[in-house]
């Protein structure tokens, strides 16, 4: 007898709606496991759910292809992205609309060859950002992003850091997801749930990405108030 699964209960993290399905926090093709056992999943409506589907496979080709110095992720792309993309012609052409060949340069400026560059598109970027901060908000808070509240635009870096006094990750504690593959810190300003950073690590450093989120103005102090403050 085949077991039904069960629907899962309360809201939408995304939108607040009633939830219908359960979205993967970030998407599961990212990972380099198979089966990893310990994915992270947030309640969800179906419009939610489905409506990013090409942008999470933008968002899996443009983390892995900066992964590609990793061997892991390496043979992954050749093994499972390769034969993704090639049944997704939207998708390739659409990643390598951004390509094109940039210089080599020594310190003192000599060009000693070119190289493939890609120019990424952050509006899609950010959408899936966006829905990885809200979904793993939800998990370490119980409750959904207010509304008052909105995800600030995405920033690279090599260390999750701010170098701002309120965001200080030194001491925040790191959680994992297969093996690696994944894990976040997060931190936040004192009694005030709208205001937290995150540290986003992708393939153990390839790829990190630092995000706030911040309180819409004229619905309280804003994170430029907080630092204002503190400067």
């Amino acid at each position: 007898m085949t077991r039904r699964k069960k629907k899962p209960k309360g809201t939408c993290v995304f939108c607040g709606k009633p939830a219908t399905t359960k979205d993967h926090i970030p998407p599961r093709k990212i990972y380099v496991q198979t089966e990893p056992d310990d994915l992270i999943t947030v309640p969800a409506c179906r419009s939610c759910n489905n409506g990013t589907k090409l942008d999470d496979e933008y968002f899996r080709l443009c983390v892995m292809t900066g992964g590609s110095n990793n061997a892991e992720v390496e043979q992954h792309i050749f093994d499972k992205l390769m034969p993704s993309l090639r049944r997704n012609p939207k998708l390739l052409a659409m990643f390598m609309k951004g390509a094109r060949t940039v210089d080599i340069t020594t310190p003192s400026g000599i060009v000693i060859g070119q190289r493939h560059a890609f120019d990424f598109d952050r509006k899609r970027l950010q959408r899936i950002v966006e829905k990885i901060v809200k979904g793993l908000y939800w998990r370490n808070k119980g409750k959904r992003l207010g509304d008052e509240c909105y995800v600030r635009d995405f920033v690279l870096t090599n260390q999750g850091d701010f170098g701002l006094p309120a965001f200080d990750f030194k001491s925040a504690k790191w959680e994992e997801v297969a093996g690696g593959d994944f894990r976040y810190q997060f931190i936040q300003v004192p009694q005030d749930d709208c205001l937290t950073g995150w540290s986003l690590e992708f393939y153990r450093g390839v790829i990190v990405m630092t995000v706030m989120t911040d309180r819409l103005p004229g619905t309280g102090p804003t994170l430029d108030d907080v630092l204002g403050e503190g400067a």
